[in-house]
């Protein structure tokens, strides 16, 4: 009887063990059996994602420098430009006037260096000394006033005039003066008035020389010397002159240039070989110095820019690293590449702070200039 009962209780406990093998097999075969079914995922912390749009490796927005009103428009938007290609001209009437009168400027400037450089003849070299040693004579006599001999020779015409009205006088009272009712008609009466008028005269000419010289006679005087050692400079030039005078040739170029520079301002020229993309701007607008007018792209050199990478995922990434990009307008297009450059500064984008990541991607079939795409890049740990 007991053996019986051992027999049961061996065999409940085997029932029992089994059952809890069978149990443990049956999970492990469904976890790996679950494990197997599910796709192998990169671990999220591996993986950075941005969003990106395609644009051209040289692009640019063009401005006018100076402002002014549009006059031409020589490309339109999808034409293929040359580098130098005028696109757009402003209204130049103001700066190619300027420009002219620099270059008249510039002339006069040059012809005087020229005649200053090139001197006189002996001829006129001499004359012009002579006429520099008759001016400084002038304002010499000028200087000292009237002579003895001159003063007396006044002194005496006015003593002489003197004489004369007393005579004219006497004649005229002979003959009744005033007091004769047809006197004003006879000759004696008109020899009294010239007589009269040549008196004072004599003394108006006595008292102008005892006045002299003056401050206006003395400037004068002056002025002609000056005048006389400016021409003979410029027959026999100092150093000093020819310094002056290409100074201010120097100057008229300067201003030359920079009036060229203004009015080239007012062209707008395509800076490399591209498309134009964009052309904001309408003949007849008037547009400021700075304000968008056309946009040109060189489309043989489309990438790829994130617009979104946040600036925790930057520092996990570099140059070089491998990136998928898929893009919007193309599902079923998977494009490979790599990352050709990273910003070495973040901007704001909708209040984060981002760094702009530039991929080159080797395949750009069906690639448009402001495509929106998605960039997966597999970053370090």
């Amino acid at each position: 009887m007991r053996n019986r009962i051992l027999a049961i209780v061996g065999l409940v406990i085997l029932l029992i063990v089994g059952y809890w093998a069978l149990n443990a097999y049956t999970a492990s075969a469904r976890a790996t059996e679950l494990a197997a079914s599910m796709p192998v995922k990169i671990k999220a912390t591996n993986l950075v994602s941005a969003e990106g749009i395609v644009v051209p490796a040289q692009r640019a927005t063009l401005a006018f420098k100076t402002g002014g009103r549009v006059v031409e428009i020589l490309a339109g938007e999808g034409d293929a430009v040359k580098a130098g290609t005028v696109l757009a001209r402003l209204d130049d009437g103001i700066l190619k006037n300027q420009v002219a009168q620099a270059q008249a400027t510039l002339n006069v400037a040059q012809k005087q260096l020229a005649q200053l450089r090139a001197g006189g003849t002996p001829a006129d070299r001499q004359a012009a000394r002579d006429a520099v040693a008759a001016a400084r004579a002038q304002y010499a006599r000028v200087k000292a006033g009237p002579t003895t001999d001159e003063l007396a020779v006044l002194k005496a015409n006015v003593d002489g005039a003197q004489a004369a009205l007393s005579q004219a006088q006497f004649r005229y009272d002979r003959i009744g003066g005033a007091a004769n009712p047809f006197g004003g008609a006879a000759p004696e009466s008109l020899a009294l008035q010239q007589a009269f008028i040549a008196l004072t005269a004599a003394q108006a000419a006595y008292r102008d020389a005892l006045s002299h010289p003056t401050e206006s006679d003395l400037q004068t005087a002056q002025a002609a010397i000056t005048q006389a050692e400016s021409a003979l400079a410029r027959l026999d030039p100092t150093a000093e002159a020819l310094a002056l005078a290409q100074a201010q040739v120097d100057q008229a170029q300067a201003a030359l240039d920079l009036a060229k520079t203004a009015a080239q301002d007012a062209v707008l020229l395509a800076p490399f070989d591209g498309m134009v993309a964009v052309v904001a701007i309408d003949v007849g607008q008037v547009v400021g110095p700075g304000t968008p007018a056309i946009t040109v792209g060189n489309l043989s050199k489309l990438r790829i820019e994130t617009t979104d990478l946040a600036e925790t995922d930057v520092a996990r990434l570099s140059p070089g690293q491998p990136v998928k990009v898929t893009l919007d307008a193309l599902p079923d297009q998977v494009l490979t590449g790599q990352i050709a450059s990273i910003a070495p500064r973040a901007t704001d984008y909708r209040g984060d702070q981002v760094f702009k990541v530039t991929v080159d991607v080797s395949d750009k079939t069906g690639l448009r200039w402001g495509m929106t795409a998605n960039v997966e890049i597999g970053a370090a740990q």
